[in-house]
């Protein structure tokens, strides 16, 4: 009797040390919850939205998703707002969902008020749709995107097409506003994302403008080159004494070398006089081409545009450039 006594207590022993760490987590919790409370009470929104969504990822219940959105709603997240709160009173089950769901749908009414239906139809399918920099649909979309009521600014952009900016008021309530668009096929300068490629300035006048430039350039080169080797020549003819008659060019030879020096130095004079004639020639040419060249100048698409944000408070901007 006695080993089943204190088999007993050892077992009672381990339930109670089990069950201490649950109650100080709930203990926990709760603080947690009266902590947000009171950041809410004293208008502080901002940091007992921190409290809420910390508890929800801690504990998934549903009262902690339900105050994350009526923080939410009080920052102007609407849109967050909305869609937390219906996945809240979807848990019909939970005891504090149904002991508050009067005053829960009341607040549901009223972020309503805040938030609107905006259906888009476009006639390319896959387009994308994207509000303040960020992607939010593929179209066809399977229902409306919830967006802020208000004037709302979105884009919609489609591969080897024209992006489409459209600004339009979306009326609050369940009721959709439709926005129906066609897209234009991009023009032989926009590449097949979309994206903007530099348009060619001068076409084939250009390259065959700075090819003739190249070759004059090589041209100039072998010219200066040639001459280079030439002088050299007849600083070695001079250096062994050697003379010329410039009436009979006769060479008057004091050295072996001075015969083989001056005709290595005439041989030469026609790769100079090639190298400076032909380079010069290619090089106006060159240059004559680049400023005859045709110009089509087209300004890069320029798009700016601001509305109020989706799923934050302010109003963003976007720009293109």
């Amino acid at each position: 009797m006695r080993g089943g006594r204190w088999w007993t207590t050892i077992t009672v022993a381990a339930a109670l040390s089990r069950s201490m760490p649950a109650r100080g987590q709930a203990r926990d919790v709760e603080a947690q919850h009266t902590r947000g409370n009171a950041l809410r009470a004293g208008h502080r929104d901002a940091e007992a939205l921190v409290v809420f969504r910390e508890l929800w990822s801690r504990t998934h219940e549903p009262r902690a998703l339900a105050r994350m959105a009526l923080a939410e709603a009080a920052l102007g997240r609407w849109v967050e707002a909305e869609a937390h709160l219906d996945e809240a009173l979807g848990h019909g089950t939970d005891g504090w969902i149904r002991q508050n769901r009067a005053s829960l749908a009341q607040q549901r009414r009223l972020i309503g008020e805040h938030v609107g239906g905006l259906d888009v139809r476009c006639d390319v399918d896959s387009a994308e749709v994207w509000i303040n920099a960020a992607r939010v649909a593929t179209l066809p979309a399977e229902r409306p995107l919830r967006v802020p009521a208000g004037r709302v600014t979105f884009d919609v952009r489609a591969a080897g097409y024209e992006d489409l900016r459209r600004t339009i008021q979306v009326v609050p309530g369940g009721e959709a506003t439709r926005a129906e668009v066609a897209l234009t096929r991009a023009t032989a300068t926009t590449s097949a994302d979309g994206a903007r490629a530099p348009l060619a300035t001068g076409g084939p006048w250009v390259v065959v403008g700075i090819a003739s430039l190249a070759g004059g350039a090589v041209g100039l080169g072998v010219g200066v080159a040639a001459l280079v080797v030439r002088n050299g020549h007849v600083a070695s003819f001079r250096d062994h004494g050697c003379l010329l008659d410039l009436y009979s060019d006769v060479v008057q030879t004091r050295s072996a070398g001075c015969r083989s020096e001056y005709d290595a130095g005439t041989s030469w004079e026609p790769v100079i006089t090639a190298g400076f004639v032909a380079g010069g020639v290619l090089a106006v040419a060159g240059a004559v081409m680049l400023l005859a060249a045709p110009r089509r100048v087209r300004e890069s698409p320029t798009a700016f545009g601001c509305g109020p944000g989706v799923a934050t408070p302010g109003v963003f901007c976007e720009g293109r450039f």
